[in-house]
């Protein structure tokens, strides 16, 4: 087994290639979703392109919530879903179909 976290990928590479590809390749995806985990625009692409691979049928998706409650996700009038992509000067603005 092989773990990819960012920051210990090839110095030399672009990052987002390499997040990509690193993603493309792996087998499980195990995705941390804290309270703060949705105002990343890093966060949310990097669980778009995991959605993907997933979609495809060769990736398996593996959510742990911390410090949240899954059901807050079901909730479309939660503050956490409310909040989504609003991080970052307005994420979610700029990229609205990638935070749907």
């Amino acid at each position: 087994m092989k773990t990819v976290i960012d920051y210990i990928l090839d110095g030399g590479k672009e990052i987002w290639p390499a997040i990509e590809e690193a993603i493309e390749q792996s087998n499980i995806a195990v995705v941390v979703v804290s309270q703060n985990y949705h105002f990343s625009p890093w966060c949310l692409n990097e669980l778009v392109k995991i959605l993907e691979c997933r979609k495809k049928g060769g990736l398996i998706l593996l959510p742990i919530f911390w410090g949240i409650e899954a059901r807050e996700l079901r909730k479309p009038s939660s503050p956490f879903v409310e909040n989504i992509g609003q991080g970052e000067e307005g994420f979610k603005q700029e990229n609205l179909h990638q935070v749907q």
